[in-house]
């Protein structure tokens, strides 16, 4: 167990969350697509802050991998996030799987 309170555990798990995002996007702008990409770190339940943000930013497409952390119990009871993505939103969704 830590010591160190909640708030500076989510603020380190976000510097090194928003660190390997950022050398993503650094590798899809030096690929030379046309892609257009933003880099957004958000706490909470996440296929409620992904159909938000993609709410918020007019998406035209949510683009998720299909295979994720959660363990196969979770996902048998509840469901896979991007499950829950498709679920709860009337924007396009494409689901790319990781291998």
């Amino acid at each position: 167990m830590t010591d160190r309170p909640e708030k500076q555990i989510r603020e380190l798990l976000g510097r090194e969350r928003r660190n390997r995002l950022e050398a993503l996007l650094h590798d899809i702008e030096d690929g030379g697509t046309d892609v257009s990409a933003q880099l957004i770190v958000a706490w909470g339940r996440p296929f409620e802050e992904i159909v938000k943000k993609a709410d918020d930013l007019d998406a035209d497409l949510i683009v998720l991998g299909t295979s994720g952390r959660a363990a196969d119990l979770e996902r048998a009871l509840f469901g896979s996030t991007a499950e829950k993505v498709l679920r709860s939103t009337s924007r396009p969704v494409l689901c790319v799987p990781a291998d």
